[in-house]
């Protein structure tokens, strides 16, 4: 069956003080409006909408998508900054390469160093993505770029 809450105007309730705010009581009843019997609906009475008519309500108005993006001096900037942290994480590791075999290198164990260069250089490719229009490729590759190399360097 199809059931149809609406207010009841047979019921009248006094307003109810809570603190210093009057409330309004507003009672609802169940009304029946349809039911389906060997496969049919037999309607019993019409059912009653938001806008308290029986008409069915048109479609909801057509969303208008304003795409306001990233302005290219944005995007430039954004752009050498990403190259510049890609390109001192390619130095610093070969710096750790080339120095690997220092005293104090060889205490701070090259190889986490190697990891920590890497998360940087994936967090820098992170902002790479957000330069494109959006899509589901650019969508998905900045946040595995940014956690990835997140995870990495901490």
């Amino acid at each position: 069956s199809l059931t149809n809450f609406v207010v009841d105007e047979d019921v009248i309730d006094d307003d109810s003080q809570v603190g210093e705010h009057v409330l309004p009581q507003v009672r609802f009843k169940g009304v029946k409006t349809a039911v389906l019997h060997s496969g049919t609906w037999t309607v019993i009475k019409p059912y009653t909408f938001n806008d308290g008519t029986h008409t069915i309500p048109l479609d909801l108005p057509v969303v208008i998508e304003h795409t306001y993006g990233i302005g290219t001096g944005l995007k430039v900037v954004g752009m050498i900054l990403s190259c510049v942290v890609i390109g001192l994480a390619f130095v610093v590791g070969v710096w750790t390469y080339r120095n690997r075999d220092q005293h104090v290198l060889r205490a701070s164990q090259p190889i986490f160093l190697y990891i920590i260069a890497a998360g940087t250089l994936l967090m820098g490719a992170s902002i790479i993505p957000l330069s494109f229009p959006p899509g589901c490729v650019t969508c998905m590759a900045f946040p595995w770029l940014l956690a990835i190399g997140f995870t990495l360097v901490f």
